[in-house]
């Protein structure tokens, strides 16, 4: 049977079950969405049915890297300078704070976890700065669908309310360029035909090189849209076009072995701010963003390799740490915001939420190296996106209930929040 066939059925199969849970269930249905998908995706996959074999795997390439073109896309067309003024400035620094700070802390805790592995197998102790930076960008995949879909449910209105979806949308900038970087570095590498090594002094030299051109990439890629779509009033053509956008970087980043995230994310960004139709084009993406992260999930249950047993400690320790560092570092931020206060500490709890862009860094991942670090590293951001997917909704309203948040918002605004989460 066709692969692309097989894949509809999949997708078919796994809408149908869904959709029949939401029936029943409700909105508790949506808390294990994501999980459902990766054990579907796994028990048709190689390692179960066979269905999607390791050849068919292969045939789908381009298509995962169109869906993370799609994804980094969506991240940056929240880049929209024009937009930056309603946002205040107290929580975007926050929110770019809480991001990079909690990515540094466990990115450098990663890796010293994975150093004591080295100390066990000596080849590897060179190249555990990859495998703990893609963590740390994992870490902060927040999903700013939950934090919005939490806060509209729970009517909720104030300082917090309002910081959390800007620093939801921040962590996912900071995640894709890191990991961005983290993909480049590996490309200059291979171009220089050493290895991922701190001490290899040709290699840091490169790294800007690499990245320069992945962004020139992106930027052309955005520059071509504006000019050849310019103000497209026709909202079927944009949508093709903006499909058409995604497919070439996303083919481009493909051929030359950048990350699809970070080549999306530029041309993006590029596209809301230089195009007129910007904020229509975001409008058109969103046909395509919930289908498309269904995919991915699918299709990285599929991918998955198997880890050893005792490599299990790292993606539960990944979770555990994960919540501990989003907790500490948002409370020990609390007095560079004006409004915040000892009485909200514990906002941390409504950032662990996480979303298909952590899936996409790992299938990602998964894609250019086979390694069982790299396994492992991307076991763990699988892993951590289902976990947190079950109770971050729970967690996120008890956390605005402590604050005092709850309810203050109207019938009207309430609706319209609920709204706009679900797009």
């Amino acid at each position: 049977m066709d692969t692309a066939l097989i894949l509809l059925c999949i997708l078919a199969f796994a809408f149908a079950v869904t959709g029949l849970e939401e029936r029943l269930f409700g909105e508790r249905a949506r808390t294990v969405s994501n999980s459902e998908y990766l054990v579907l995706g796994a028990l048709f996959g190689p390692l179960v049915l066979g269905v999607l074999s390791n050849q068919r795997m292969s045939e789908l390439e381009p298509l995962v890297s169109v869906i993370n073109g799609l994804l980094g896309f969506v991240v940056g067309l929240s880049l929209r300078m024009r937009s930056r003024h309603r946002i205040a400035r107290a929580d975007l620094v926050f929110g770019l704070l809480t991001a990079f700070g909690a990515a540094s802390i466990i990115a450098a805790l990663a890796g010293l976890a994975v150093w004591l592995y080295a100390r066990i197998e000596p080849d590897v102790a060179a190249l555990v700065w990859p495998y703990a930076a893609t963590l740390g960008a994992g870490a902060v995949a927040f999903s700013a669908q939950i934090t919005r879909r939490g806060i509209a449910q729970a009517r909720a209105s104030g300082p917090v309310s309002r910081l959390l979806p800007v620093a939801a949308d921040s962590g996912r900038v900071i995640a894709v360029a890191l990991f961005s970087i983290v993909v480049a570095a590996r490309h200059a590498a291979v171009a220089d035909g050493t290895t991922l090594a701190f001490g290899v002094a040709g290699l840091w030299a490169s790294i800007p090189t690499w990245v320069g051109i992945s962004v020139a990439a992106g930027l052309a890629s955005g520059g071509i849209f504006h000019v050849f779509v310019g103000d497209q009033h026709d909202d079927e053509r944009l949508f093709v076009a903006t499909v058409g956008l995604v497919a070439l970087t996303s083919g481009i980043a493909h051929a030359l072995e950048f990350s699809p995230l970070g080549l999306g994310l530029i041309a993006g960004a590029t596209v809301a701010n230089l195009s007129p139709a910007g904020d229509r084009v975001a409008t058109a993406v969103r046909r395509l963003d919930g289908p498309a992260a269904v995919l991915l999930m699918v299709l990285a249950g599929a991918m998955w390799r198997p880890i050893p047993l005792p490599f299990w400690s790292v993606p539960i320790g990944f979770i555990l740490l994960r919540a501990v560092v989003l907790r500490s570092t948002c409370d020990s931020l609390l007095r560079l915001h004006g409004e915040l206060s000892v009485q909200h500490l514990g906002v941390g709890r409504g950032l662990l939420g996480q979303s298909a862009l952590a899936a996409a860094i790992a299938v990602n991942l998964t894609l250019i190296d086979d390694s069982l670090l790299a396994d492992t590293a991307a076991t763990a951001l699988l892993a951590s996106a289902v976990a947190n997917d079950l109770w971050a909704g729970p967690l996120l309203r008890r956390m605005l209930r402590d604050v005092g948040e709850t309810g203050r918002q109207g019938p009207a605004a309430a609706a319209a929040a609920a709204e706009g989460a679900r797009a």
